[in-house]
């Protein structure tokens, strides 16, 4: 490309010469002016940084502008397509987890018309539940439903900010729920629950939930109590 050529769809004649680049532009002085008055947007683009643009016109180049409207358009389909991808991962986050998906599609005595998964995501007040399973050492495969209580619950809101033994209120709470499967059978039982809580410095405590702790989900209240609120912590 030379400045005696004619561009397809830029102006005739020779471009100009410049000798410093526009402000906040990557260092190519003179392919800048060169490319735009000769039509040539696509070196431009390929030139600049990806958050300026440059403009031409009688006086030459103008002060770098925001982002071309098409960089925008792909942006925000970017984001689109990132909220798609991640809504398909929450909604497969059992996928290769036998265990899991038995779990959270099966019931339990204590409430036969609901799943576990729909009763324990219904409950309100659980924030957030989490799911994984792993196989022991004798080859069970168990699967942990961990719960974490959101921390304006009355019950917690009502606990003192330290125990009569110097502990200090837990700033997160969780229930862990514990359950055995037998994929190949199709069944599971509950066996397990536990409380774990942590202190705003990070240390933890546990506290036996048992039986009790999964039914009071089931039954829509935590189960909690100031007795199991509180951790280590200074």
């Amino acid at each position: 490309m030379m400045g005696g050529n004619k561009a397809s769809g830029g102006q005739r004649g020779r471009c100009p010469l410049w000798t410093h680049p526009p402000k906040g532009l990557r260092p190519f002085g003179i392919p800048y002016c060169f490319a735009f008055r000769c039509g040539h947007p696509q070196v431009v683009r390929a030139l600049c940084s990806r958050s300026t643009d440059i403009t031409g016109g009688p006086g030459g180049l103008t002060r770098p502008r925001k982002a071309r409207k098409g960089q925008a358009d792909r942006t925000a389909l970017t984001r689109s397509l990132l909220l798609i991808l991640m809504s398909a991962c929450l909604l497969l986050s059992a996928c290769g987890q036998p265990g899991v998906e038995l779990v959270q599609n099966g019931t339990v005595p204590q409430n036969p018309t609901a799943s576990v998964g729909l009763a324990l995501k219904s409950y309100p007040g659980f924030k957030d539940i989490t799911w994984e399973q792993y196989t022991d050492a004798q080859g069970v495969t168990c699967v942990l439903a961990t719960g974490e209580f959101r921390m304006d619950l009355p019950e917690i809101r009502s606990c003192p900010k330290r125990s009569q033994n110097g502990l200090v209120l837990a700033s997160r709470a969780f229930l862990r729920m514990k359950f055995v499967t037998d994929v190949k059978a199709k069944t599971f039982a509950f066996e397990d629950a536990q409380y774990l809580v942590y202190s705003p410095k990070g240390f933890s405590n546990a506290y036996p939930g048992g039986l009790s702790a999964f039914e009071a989900i089931l039954q829509g209240t935590s189960g909690l109590n100031c007795g199991l609120l509180y951790a280590p912590g200074p």
